[in-house]
């Protein structure tokens, strides 16, 4: 009697268990399911900042600015959009990316 008495209880406690089990694995289901979607929402916002500042910049190549100084790139980059595109901008910022880019054929026959 003793034996199944204590064998009784073995199978209720790993019962409990088990149960414990289920509710945490379902517990985790439900957090893997929520960071999914968090996940979905992070990537589809990051895609929308990323196009958007890609969309809102341009590269002006040929363009004679003596200056590294942001303040006169700008004023010298909307004053030729204005007068040569004949469009009014408003530029947030502006910055010389190099003294003088060649094309690459020109390089290929100097070095001939």
């Amino acid at each position: 009697m003793l034996l199944t008495d204590e064998l009784k209880q073995a199978r209720d406690q790993l019962e409990e268990q088990n149960q414990e089990i289920r509710d945490k694995q379902e517990e985790l289901k439900r957090a893997k399911e929520e960071l999914g979607k968090r996940l979905g929402e992070v990537e589809s916002q990051l895609d929308r900042m990323e196009s958007e500042k890609r969309r809102n910049k341009a590269v002006m190549m040929g363009l004679e600015i003596g200056t590294r100084q942001q303040k006169q790139i700008i004023e010298k980059v909307t004053k030729f959009l204005q007068e040569k595109v004949k469009v009014e901008s408003k530029v947030k910022s502006a910055y010389k990316i190099a003294e003088k880019v060649y094309e690459w054929n020109s390089k290929i026959e100097k070095k001939k």
